[in-house]
């Protein structure tokens, strides 16, 4: 009796310790699957992630840019690839523009003898076609002669307070640093000569992407377009 009851304790005694051991295998092998499916994930992440770079910096590259490629930091605004060529084309093409393209001004045949005045300027994308973001450049003027005569160009008198602004997508931004104003022909058309960069900051993919060209342009409001002239 007193051999069997000690088997049978030795079997109570050696079971729990046998089901631990295969406990803690199973836990370990559950342990080194995470672990793999992790590295996995980080290794796909950092795939990506290179991917992405290797996109923008070709993707600038085309359109002859430099661009500063990092880790997002999560306060870019995201953007599509489509979106980030769209910008890249944008800020390529109009680089390459010294004089800018007159389209409207929401003073047109509205003059006065001081007023303020705003012209709309085109901004041409990649393949030269117009596109709906325009440059814009604000002024404040006196004019020479009593506008109620029938003066039909009137010359101006003075050009003040000029600025700039670019209106068209968030992941573009024009930093003005510099703008000369004068009267040419006659004093009957204010130039402006501009100084400034073109912002760029977009996330893609895990990318975070910025760009910073410098670009100087000239454009030409005529008081013409104040009289109601067509020329």
């Amino acid at each position: 009796m007193k051999k069997s009851m000690f088997m049978i304790a030795g079997t109570v005694v050696f079971a729990p310790i046998t089901l631990a051991a295969c406990g803690n295998e199973t836990e370990n092998t559950t342990d080194e699957n995470v672990q793999e499916e992790t590295v996995q994930e980080n290794n796909t992440v950092e795939t990506n992630e290179e991917d992405s770079v290797s996109e923008i910096e070709n993707l600038a590259e085309e359109h002859d840019l430099e661009v500063r490629v990092e880790e997002s930091s999560g306060e870019a605004p995201e953007a599509t690839l489509e979106e980030l060529e769209e910008a890249f084309g944008l800020i390529s093409s109009i680089i390459h523009v010294e004089r800018l393209e007159f389209i409207e001004s929401p003073q047109e045949g509205e003059v006065e003898e001081s007023g303020e005045a705003e012209g709309h300027y085109a901004v041409h994308g990649a393949d030269g076609e117009f596109t709906d973001p325009v440059l814009l450049v604000r002024f404040e003027y006196e004019m020479e002669d009593d506008v109620e005569e029938d003066v039909r160009h009137p010359p101006f008198r003075d050009i003040t307070n000029g600025e700039t602004e670019f209106t068209g997508p968030e992941l573009i931004e024009w930093e003005e640093s510099h703008l000369e104003v004068q009267s040419t022909g006659d004093r009957t058309i204010a130039e402006f000569y501009a100084e400034g960069e073109w912002h760029l900051s977009a996330e893609y993919e895990g990318a975070e992407v910025h760009l910073e060209e410098p670009d100087e342009w000239l454009a030409d409001f005529p008081v013409s377009v104040l009289v109601g002239v067509e020329e």
